[in-house]
């Protein structure tokens, strides 16, 4: 009987212990975007923010009405979000080269093929 509580002890403290924390620390989420943890702003480079942000999974170019440079990237995100695991897309416009716009939630046309233009 002795016996079987001081492996009961053990194995409660090797559970408790060492088994415990690791599944905790396995189970931890993002609850806040990179876009606002990595501080990402208006007025930044293409390049500032590629290397916070790292590679889009998406980009696309184009000239605007009075021909400038248009340039957007698209990133995706999973985040915990009410309870729930939500996919965060974030979409940041550039415009000669400097970040004018950051929106937050779905593409008008998530099939929209890369546009480049030479």
């Amino acid at each position: 009987m002795k016996n079987y509580y001081l492996k009961f002890s053990f194995f409660f403290l090797i559970v408790t212990f060492i088994i415990t924390p690791f599944i905790i620390s396995s189970c931890s989420v993002q609850r806040v975007s990179n876009v606002i943890t990595k501080n990402i702003q208006p007025g930044m480079t293409k390049n500032q923010v590629v290397t916070l942000l790292g590679s889009p999974y998406k980009n696309a170019l184009q000239k605007n009405e009075s021909g400038k440079q248009m340039e957007t990237l698209y990133y995706k995100e999973q985040l915990w979000v009410g309870g729930t695991h939500r996919l965060i897309e974030s979409i940041l416009t550039f415009e000669e080269g400097k970040l004018i716009s950051i929106n937050q939630g779905k593409e008008t046309d998530p099939y929209s093929p890369t546009v480049t233009v030479h």
